[in-house]
């Protein structure tokens, strides 16, 4: 099991076998997803910037030197919020650590649930869209599902609970199609 500690923010592994905790990296992180043999973050000792810390070998590197707000992993590539882009929506190949714009609007939030890509659009009232992606362009499009603004949102397998501000201590509930 890997985590970030909520005392100092470092990324520990925790062996329920050994029970037995190793320190993987001494620096601040957050937003912590793990594929294939990798841990992906964003480090925050490092303006927020992406990294990858390597599980077999523990080798911890930067991807590139913008900051982001959040990050998945679509098709072997990651997808990003680039902070110095007006966060829109950028592709890094995994092989080539090569960087493109793919969706020209500013996102937060990126999250991923059933093979399925959502975001706040942060341009738009922050409205709740579904990225899709367009496979001729090689780019995404984005489509609104939810048209009130959405401070925060969780995925489930019920739908997707949104928090709103114009009714705080309600939770709508997007049911998946």
């Amino acid at each position: 099991m890997y985590y970030i500690s909520s005392e100092d923010k470092y990324i520990y592994s925790y062996s329920i076998k050994d029970k037995e905790i190793k320190l993987l990296s001494s620096s601040k992180a957050s937003n912590l997803l793990i594929n294939n043999n990798s841990i992906y973050y964003k480090n925050l000792s490092d303006n927020s910037k992406l990294y990858c810390l390597t599980i077999n070998n523990k080798d911890n590197f930067k991807l590139m030197d913008s900051s982001v707000d959040s990050f998945v992993i679509h098709n072997d590539e990651m997808l990003f919020s680039n902070s110095k882009d007006n966060n829109y929506l950028y592709s890094l190949n995994s092989s080539t650590f090569e960087s493109k714009k793919v969706l020209d609007i500013g996102v937060s939030n990126l999250k991923q649930d059933n093979n399925k890509i959502y975001c706040i659009n942060s341009e738009y009232p922050n409205f709740l869209y579904e990225l899709i992606p367009n496979n001729e362009t090689n780019k995404f499009e984005a489509k609104k599902i939810f048209p009130n603004f959405a401070n925060n949102y969780y995925t489930s397998e019920k739908g997707i609970f949104i928090e709103t501000t114009h009714n705080l201590g309600n939770i709508n509930i997007l049911k998946y199609n």
